[in-house]
């Protein structure tokens, strides 16, 4: 299961891919909206996406509505993690985390959201989730 972590913190988004990694996702790290939309456009397709809100060049708001806009984007489950509150404009969102969050609660959020999506590589099948802070 390929999963697209955008968030701007370097220690925190290492900290998630390597987390992510250890239970045997395959992840792939943006460090703003812009990249990862060039990622997107460019053909990744992950099966879900974590989302930070405050990014640089092009924030997580204008992100969630180019994905909204894009019918086959727009399927793509999107976890919201971010130290803002949850607004209207993140409503269509799969899921919410509000930083800090655990990163068992973000692998739960996840696997959560490939059992709906029937995906068959759910990745942490017999690991423990990891305690550490985001």
């Amino acid at each position: 299961m390929t999963i697209l972590v955008i968030e701007d913190d370097v220690d925190c988004r290492d900290a998630l891919v390597a987390a992510l990694s250890s239970v045997g996702y395959s992840p792939y790290g943006a460090c703003d909206g812009l990249e990862a939309v060039r990622a997107l456009v460019n053909g990744l397709r992950p099966d879900l996406i974590v989302l930070d809100l405050m990014l640089p060049v092009m924030d997580g708001y204008r992100v969630f509505e180019f994905l909204q806009a894009d019918p086959a984007l727009r399927r793509i489950p999107v976890v919201v993690a971010s130290a803002n509150g949850y607004d209207q404009r993140i409503a269509n969102a799969a899921s919410y985390l509000r930083k800090p969050f655990r990163i068992s609660e973000l692998l739960e959020r996840i696997r959560l959201h490939a059992r709906r999506e029937g995906s068959g590589s759910e990745g942490g099948g017999a690991h423990e989730p990891q305690r550490h802070h985001a």
